[in-house]
Formats: structure tokens, sequence, C-alpha cells
């Protein structure tokens, strides 16, 4: 996210960081218009099968922001809607505000998905077509990481197919209004005690920046380091490798 936007991204866990974490961090780092909070896995997929727990609609539900589903039209027409409708009411208070079709085959295929949404009362928002230039190559753990790959051009070139494939002025008509949240609160730092080595390099790189954060408002200086290139670690208290 942050090569996309070209904004620092921060990670929003309720299982790391429990629910007063998520809407701390979610308020203290919203400086911008709009803030994007991007889902991960299933949009009720969280700790267990039982909760919405750590899901992103649990997530959604804490920050009160309205949601944007994006859902796999491919393989699919009229049976689109049953899958919308099982999302919008699973939980009560789903706070979907909008469908977003991707990989759709044709004009028809999409025709054919609007025409049985209809009755879903929720508007569309945005249509993707298949395109193989949208692929973004992925392994095990996730997506491949940006500083493993030169990825700028073709960042610049997706986000122009995306961004022309949805209404935006829809989307930002959505996001008005928000539902108030508390104010931030004041950031105390402390004055630096011990230095932490840090393993930064193509190869060390899966850190979340709050965790770093929380070092240095806790009086660690945080020395970086590459375990590839550099022939000795940095005078340090510790060793933090991710």
């Amino acid at each position: 996210l942050t090569s996309i936007s070209n904004k620092t991204a921060h990670n929003l866990d309720v299982w790391m960081m429990e629910k007063s974490g998520v809407l701390k961090n979610f308020i203290q780092n919203s400086h911008q218009d709009i803030s994007v909070i991007e889902g991960v896995m299933g949009y009720y997929d969280g700790f267990g099968g039982d909760s919405n727990y750590a899901s992103t609609q649990h997530v959604a539900s804490l920050t009160k922001s309205p949601v944007l589903l994006i859902l796999d039209a491919s393989k699919t027409a009229r049976s689109i809607a049953a899958t919308a409708l099982g999302f919008q009411k699973f939980h009560r208070n789903s706070r979907i505000s909008g469908i977003i079709l991707n990989k759709i085959g044709s004009k028809k295929h999409e025709i054919l998905c609007r025409q049985a949404l209809e009755k879903i009362k929720l508007p569309i928002l945005g249509v993707i077509y298949k395109n193989s230039e949208l692929y973004f190559e992925s392994r095990h753990l996730g997506l491949i990481p940006a500083k493993e790959k030169n990825l700028k051009s073709k960042i610049e070139k997706t986000s122009k197919i995306i961004s022309d494939s949805l209404d935006i002025e829809k989307i930002i008509q959505i996001m008005k209004n928000p539902i108030p949240l508390p104010t931030k609160s004041k950031i105390i730092i402390k004055k630096p005690k011990i230095t932490i080595a840090i393993a930064l390099d193509s190869s060390f790189n899966f850190y979340y920046r709050d965790n770093l954060e929380a070092l240095r408002r806790e009086g660690a200086n945080l020395k970086f380091f590459s375990p590839i290139h550099d022939k000795k670690l940095p005078n340090s208290d510790g060793i933090y490798i991710e």
C-alpha cells in the first residue's frame, strides 16, 4: 500500500493490537481527506469460524467505515446476486455500502450481473474486466515485496486501469459525512536509552512500521543494517530481525 499510495501505510491488526490499539492507530495516522483500509482474506474471516473477531468486518465496525465489497464475478452471472445478498445479510451490520465487480469477461457478462444485482439495492461502484496486465506475482506468504522488484511502472499502469474502471465520484460521495471518532491523543516519546539494530534489505523487510515506532516511543534508538551487504553488525543492545 505504501508503494501504491506514496503515503505511509499502517497496520490495523485486532489480534495483535486489540480493539483500542486498532482504533488509536487509525485515528492517529489518518491525515488525509479519505483513509483507505485494505481488507484481508474473506470479509468475515477472522480468528475463528464462530465470530467476526479480527476480521475485516470487525475492523470496519471499530473504525465505523463504509465498505466497498469486491466480488469475483468470474464463472457466474445471476448467482452473483446471491453472493452479494449473503455478504450483506450475514451480519446485522455488515457496513457494506457498495459493490465492485471483478474479473468480468465481456459486456454481456457485465449486463447479466447488473441485472441480477438490481434487487439487492447496493450500488455498483466499479466494473473491472479480466486483464492479464492486472496480475501481480505472489507466493506462499502473499505478494512478492515491492522491494524485490521494480514495480513502479506496473503500479502506475495498473492504477490507471483500475481508476478508469471505478465510479470515483460515487465512491467519494459514500465516504462523505463520516461517523465521528474520538480525537487524537498526545504521543509521548521517551528519551533514547538503548540502541536496537534492525536488519533491513531485500531479504529482511517484512516489518510492522507500528512496532518500530513503538520501540522509538519507548526510548530505543534504531540502527538499520543489511545482513546481505554489511560485513559487521552495528554497535547495539539488541537485534531485531523479521
